[in-house]
């Protein structure tokens, strides 16, 4: 699933980072750092969840937008959009964009 996200996401211009699992996620946002606009997540990854990176994510300073992927029923409440699986290319494409424009963006002096 992360793959074919990566390439609709490709296809369309974005730069995608992908990880395999919620702990390389992390890692992964630790070490590229603020350049990371967005993050796409399953609810349900090993070692570490989406909720559980989601929640890691809002310690830091400044987090990223996070869109969640799920082809299960939601059970716990998320202030975050959802994407259901199945979904068509345009789902995804909607929400980034969504996310994207709503996100402020930086000031330098």
């Amino acid at each position: 699933m992360r793959h074919l996200c990566a390439r609709i996401l490709e296809e369309e211009g974005y730069r995608v980072l992908t990880a395999g699992d919620g702990l390389e996620a992390l890692a992964m946002l630790e070490a590229v750092g603020p350049e990371i606009q967005l993050v796409i997540s399953d609810l349900k990854m090993p070692r570490l969840d989406g909720l559980q990176l989601s929640a890691c994510l809002a310690a830091r300073r400044v987090a990223p937008p996070v869109i969640f992927i799920s082809g299960y029923n939601v059970e716990q409440p998320t202030d975050h959009p959802i994407i259901p699986k199945p979904f068509h290319p345009s789902d995804l494409l909607t929400a980034v964009q969504r996310m994207l424009s709503a996100r402020p963006r930086a000031v330098t002096h």
